[in-house]
């Protein structure tokens, strides 16, 4: 995910108002048009546009600053997991791993031969 910072020039032309994009990637539709997953914030702060007295200029460093600042917090609280805007993530199910049983056998190959033959089986030197 990407934070930015968008300004939008108001159509008097005096002040721009500032809002966070939050992109979550895009995607591509059926008919090959990609799709951007964004979401918008508006932070009611305010710039001017042509800042022509000290105190203009002043105010549009300080409230740059404090977007800077959201969007710092914004992206610590991403990291944190606790950003409500972002979607659950997808949980995959593992399949179930079968239990592993170890087994010591001690055969006896002539008792083996017994048991199988009382059962039809018959025994067969491997070669023959």
């Amino acid at each position: 995910m990407r934070i930015t910072i968008e300004k939008i020039t108001r159509k008097a032309g005096d002040k721009q108002s500032i809002r966070l994009v939050y992109n979550f990637g895009s995607r591509t539709d059926e008919n090959g048009k990609i799709k951007h997953n964004r979401k918008r914030k508006h932070l009611d702060q305010y710039l001017h546009t042509n800042p022509k007295t000290k105190a203009e200029k002043q105010h549009n460093i300080e409230t740059m600053q404090l977007v800077e600042q959201i969007k710092t917090k914004q992206l610590a609280e991403y990291t944190k997991g606790q950003f409500k805007l972002i979607p659950a993530p997808i949980v995959f199910h593992e399949t179930p791993q079968p239990k592993i049983v170890k087994l010591t056998l001690n055969l006896d190959i002539d008792q083996l031969a017994k048991e199988l033959s009382k059962h039809g089986y018959r025994i067969v030197e491997a070669g023959k």
